[in-house]
């Protein structure tokens, strides 16, 4: 049985169970509890002091004060130890996109709209960016990824955080700049690790999804304890396989075919393949619109023309649709591709739109494609403490992860974005004329391998720490440490002048002519001559990109010379682009708290700090990829990288610090107000400048039942070292207008940093209300309020295209000639403030490259309300059984830009920066104990959204989950079960790639999970 719920389906939900928001407690789901009996740990991972009088004193995120009671003028939610192990996650995403008021993390494999991202995973908090929360562990800083998000977003990869060594997640769901600075717009994330480990500790994990796809583990850890608890010793670590999940291993993944296995386009209303390329291979090829001098030989035309070639078609020349003069006549390319006559019967998808044998050759591409790739990680954990008197403390960390992103599946090979010639002696010419590959077809497709790239991500973590007591009530902390992340990427492309050569019988790794300056038909005769080879013959070798190299691969064509590749010529015109990514982060930081002075409700507290950071940004690459800032490479001199598709980057070597000096006051203005201010001066080198951020908020008992809370504060995010300096390539699927109407399809862009960036700024509002009417009933409301500035964003190409294209179509150059506007006297190409072409065009005027820009995008305003539930009940013979139920209502998501307001709220967000955003998100459930035993159902809901693009509506989805926990007492041990996904519903169609949003949903389906821990 499938499940689905309308809005007013979920509005009923809400009402019957109580609730309305997001989970947000006083003492969240027996966190406090929990917590008491185990030995509570600080927000920033140290351990508990007790005050005068020897009441217990906790530091929770959101204040650097310690305090008595954990639901202070902040909204905090907690994941305590338990809650952990009831959801029986092995990686930290599991636990973050628990989280209603978290929207849009990238966590999943998308070559698409993620393509860099394998392995990695990250918060979003109330969906504001990737780079928007602060991810803490033990309250420090981690050093930023070297991941790269399709619009530049840069983040903390949660990944390297171990499951099986987290006590609790506290989650400050408000802007905290004032106490712990950038980043921390949407709120901060604070994963506290388990520090009192006592003996042995080893944990198996085993899940399976429906599908197929196997995830499993195991962890182990030691810890001990001197007989004086002076001085303790931990020690822990583990492994984690993911197998892959191809896209044919889930049907609405899967391509649609017919039962010749050629692609169904467009089978019903409901649902689109989205899964083709129209560049295939073999593919179709244009042909000159006059056969005439072009087919000329190339001494002919080199002799008319003086012996000078730069006037005829070469790289770096006249391409299709332009004018091009070639002994005194004017040829023009043209615009109409000829399908490969053996298109289907070479498992192509012939397109025709103009005429039998006119149009394109589809090629399948998904299928190379995986929704779940293969990961394999290695951690260790090392954790030394040591007393060196009464009152100081000495604490040595250092975290080792390494994620190893193998086999990862690409498209045999990537279509072109400039054109290439096939010249009337390439074997497989099928039309005896000079013919041209472009964006209609590729060099490697339909029946060659799968290619594979590779990605790894190593991080290393040490700190050292100090913790004192200068005086009764006041206390001290000094703390530095050091992180580093290298993130390695392989992935295959085609080069430009290798496969051009090849194409003219000059390929192959013998050949002399294998050049990085590509040859044209116009001059590789006199070349070849000139160096005393013959094409095709010998050492030098034609490519075949034609269908009959693959149906008749021993025969032979045009000149006798074989029809099928070899290897060897393949092998010779194709790279790897290898990228190494470097960040790193340096911190030292100081606290002092103490009591500053009594009131008549209790002592003010207060807290001073320092901090001073480092961070670095260098990204390494192959000499074949690196440009320059200009896109210049080195080894062609062109501009563009040797690659025919992949774009490459720039190399960077950047460091940027910043000082910080904060405090923090909570005065107890009455027995029933608490208040509390906070400020923080924080200063960048370089342009950036210095920011001051303050916070102030309250905390009211306004009834033994009824409390209140609410809080204002500035918060800022500098700038990153990859928003400033680099430059990166990335593909993705865009629409333009091209002279057959609407052109779809992947093209590169160029995403360039910017010095001249300002600060992002945010005003955060924040009021609420717990309620207790009874014992064991919590009830939270919390209404946020956030307006962000000056947002840095990438560009997004898809706008700057249409943008372009309405400018044209007001002009009426669209209208004049809609077959060839760009090629018209009046055309004019948008340009950006450095004076770079913003869109590149073919020559039928779809696009082929897009030049897209860091900017401060002006403003967004987003509010929403948060409410949890969670009740205590006694139930006749059990042990224990509570109901909880989290809502998050987003009310509003709208982004002001020069050309109007974008409602971003309820929306798929293709066409703007922001994520996918659904309006509501529930989570309830039951549990409940008794004796060894314990068990749990949870109902999840994401209500349905639109795409922005076409205003079709995506569909609701929920899951269920069910465990199951016994305590085997007898041997120290525990063993839990369950399923997650419990109805295996699929996620609802989206007009994506993969038919479904990665950002959303997880397509696996069922899964069933087991894990043993034994304690010894």
């Amino acid at each position: 049985m499938k499940w689905t719920l309308s809005t007013a389906s979920i509005a009923m939900l809400c009402l019957a169970f109580g609730s309305v928001g997001a989970a947000d407690e006083a003492e969240p789901r027996g966190t406090a509890r929990e917590a008491a009996r185990d030995g509570a740990q600080d927000g920033a991972g140290e351990p508990t002091r007790a005050p005068r009088g020897g009441v217990e004193e906790i530091t929770v995120t959101g204040s650097l004060v310690p305090r008595t009671q954990t639901d202070g003028p902040s909204s905090i939610d907690v994941i305590d130890r338990v809650e952990i192990e009831n959801l029986g996650a092995q990686s930290p995403i599991e636990l973050i996109e628990r989280l209603t008021y978290n929207s849009g993390s990238q966590a999943r494999a998308d070559a698409f709209r993620f393509g860099n991202g394998y392995g990695s995973a990250q918060v979003n908090l109330r969906g504001l960016g990737l780079g928007t929360s602060l991810v803490l562990v033990d309250g420090r800083r981690r050093a930023l990824s070297g991941v790269v998000a399709n619009d530049g977003s840069t983040f903390v990869d949660i990944n390297a955080i171990p499951v099986p060594m987290i006590e609790r997640v506290e989650v400050l769901k408000e802007g905290a700049a004032a106490t712990y600075g950038t980043d921390a717009v949407a709120g901060v994330v604070n994963f506290i690790t388990r520090k009192n480990i006592e003996g042995f500790e080893i944990r198996t994990d085993y899940q399976r999804a429906r599908s197929g796809q196997v995830e499993q583990g195991i962890n182990g850890a030691f810890g001990w304890t001197s007989a004086d608890e002076r001085t303790h010793f931990q020690i822990g670590g583990g492994y984690f396989d993911s197998n892959q999940l191809n896209s044919t291993e889930r049907d609405f993944t899967a391509a649609l075919r017919d039962g010749n296995g050629r692609i169904i386009r467009f089978p019903t209303a409901a649902r689109q393949d989205n899964n083709y390329s129209l560049a295939g291979g073999p593919g179709a090829f244009f042909v000159p619109a006059s056969l005439g001098p072009i087919n000329q030989s190339p001494a002919a035309i080199l002799a008319a023309n003086g012996g000078d070639p730069t006037v005829a078609l070469v790289p770096g020349g006249p391409t299709l649709g332009q004018a091009v003069t070639a002994i005194g006549t004017s040829q023009t390319i043209g615009s109409l591709p000829v399908i490969d006559p053996n298109c289907e019967q070479a498992n192509g998808s012939a397109t025709l739109n103009v005429a039998p044998g006119v149009g394109f050759c589809a090629i399948e591409f998904v299928d190379n494609f995986n929704i779940n790739e293969h990961e394999q990680r290695v951690r260790y954990n090392v954790l030394f403490r040591q007393a060196l008197s009464e009152t100081t403390e000495l604490t040595l960390k250092v975290d080792f992860f390494n994620n190893k992103i193998d086999d990862v599946g690409l498209s045999p090979s990537f279509p072109p974005v400039t054109p290439f010639f096939i010249p009337t002696g390439n074997p497989g010419n099928f039309l005896g004329a000079v013919l041209v590959q472009s964006r209609s077809g590729r060099p490697l497709g339909e029946n060659s391998a799968t290619a594979r790239g590779f990605f790894s991500t190593r991080n290393m973590r040490y700190e050292a720490g100090l913790t004192g007591e200068l005086s009764e009530g006041w206390n001290w902390d000094l703390n530095v440490g050091y992180n580093q992340e290298v993130r390695k990427a392989n992935a295959p492309d085609t080069f430009q002048a290798e496969y051009q050569n090849s194409l003219l019988g000059l390929g192959g790794s013998g050949c002399p002519l294998l050049k990085t300056q590509g040859l044209s038909v116009f001059n590789a005769g006199a070349a070849a001559a000139a160096a005393g080879v013959t094409p095709g013959q010998g050492p030098c070798q034609y490519f075949n990109p034609f269908a009959s190299a693959i149906l008749n691969p021993d025969g032979t064509g045009v000149g006798g010379n074989r029809l099928g590749n070899s290897q060897d010529v393949i092998n010779a015109f194709t790279g790897r682009l290898k990228t190494s990514r470097t960040t790193s982060l340096l911190y030292v930081d100081g606290l002092i708290t103490g009591e500053l002075m009594e009131l008549p409700a209790g002592p003010v507290g207060i807290a001073l700090g320092y901090q001073y950071r480092r961070d670095t940004y260098e990204i390494d690459r192959n000499a074949d990829q690196t440009v320059d800032q200009n896109g210049v490479n080195a080894v062609t001199g062109l501009a563009t990288s040797r690659f025919l598709f992949l774009g490459g980057g720039s190399e960077v070597d950047v460091e940027q610090t910043a000082t910080a000096f904060f405090s923090e006051l909570v005065i107890p203005a009455t027995s029933a107000l608490e208040l509390q201010a906070a400020v923080r001066f924080e200063d960048y080198n370089g342009a950036i400048g210095s920011s001051v951020d303050p916070k102030i908020g309250f905390r009211l008992d306004a009834a033994d039942w009824l409390t209140l809370r609410g809080s204002f504060s500035t918060t800022f995010r500098a700038p990153s070292l990859n928003q400033q300096r680099s430059r990166d390539t990335a593909q993705i699927n865009l629409t333009s207008r091209g002279a057959s109407g609407r052109d779809s399809g992947f093209k590169a862009v160029d995403a360039s940093g910017s010095t001249d960036l300002k600060p992002e700024e945010a005003d955060v509002y924040n009021f609420g209300a717990i309620l207790n009417p009874f014992d064991g009933f919590n009830l939270t409301v919390d209404y946020f309020r956030i307006d962000f500035k000056d947002i840095i964003v990438s560009q997004v190409a898809q706008n700057l295209i249409n943008a372009e294209e309405q400018l044209l179509a007001n002009a009426g150059l669209i209208a004049s000639n809609p077959a060839n506007f760009c090629s018209q006297p009046g055309f004019i190409a948008t340009t950006n403030s450095a004076g770079k072409q913003i869109v590149t065009r073919n020559p039928d005027c779809s696009v082929a490259r897009v030049e897209a820009s860091f900017i401060n995008n002006p403003s967004l305003i987003t509010d929403g309300i948060d409410v949890g539930l969670t009740w205590d009940m006694n139930v006749a013979g059990l042990d224990a059984f509570q109901f909880f139920s989290n809502v998050t209502h987003l009310i509003q998501f709208d982004i002001q830009q020069p050309q109007g307001t974008v409602k971003a709220a309820g929306s798929l967000n293709e066409t703007v920066f922001a994520s996918s955003l659904p309006k509501w998100r529930l989570t309830t459930g039951i549990q409940g104990a008794l004796g060894n035993h314990a068990a749990g159902l949870t109902f999840r809901l994401i209500s349905g959204y639109e795409d922005d693009r076409s205003g079709r509506n995506i569909g609701s989805h929920n899951e269920v989950d069910f465990f199951y926990r016994y305590d085997l007492q007898r041997y120290d041990a525990t063993l839990q079960v369950g399923v997650i996904n419990l109805l295996d519903n699929e996620p609802p169609f989206v007009d994506l790639n993969f038919n479904f949003d990665t950002r959303v949903v997880d397509a696996r389906g069922r899964r069933f999970y087991s894990n043993l821990t034994w304690r010894f």
